[in-house]
């Protein structure tokens, strides 16, 4: 339900995984499975960022700031697109 990415300096600081080993441990788990994305919440906040052989995606609680994004998967070529949405307008 958080972030796993542990860097109180980043966007997400408080809401994130704090215990580097674990941290380091899923990243490790995810690059040597060949896992392209990791989808995530808690935020309150959307970011999308690159960890090593995959991209991370926090998106922000609908309740929050009335914001939520959608993800596109195309299973043919395994891409993802992201939309934004705020008071229900593509960012």
């Amino acid at each position: 339900h958080v972030p796993i990415y542990g860097n109180q300096l980043l966007y997400c600081g408080y809401f994130s995984l704090q215990n580097q080993y674990e941290s380091d441990k899923l990243i490790t788990l995810f690059a040597n499975n060949k896992v392209k994305y990791s989808l995530e919440g808690h935020t309150h906040t959307y970011h999308k960022g690159t960890l090593g052989s995959f991209t991370e995606y926090t998106v922000p609680s609908i309740s929050a700031k009335n914001s939520w994004t959608v993800l596109t998967i195309n299973e043919s070529d395994g891409t993802v697109t992201d939309t934004l949405y705020v008071n229900s307008v593509a960012q």
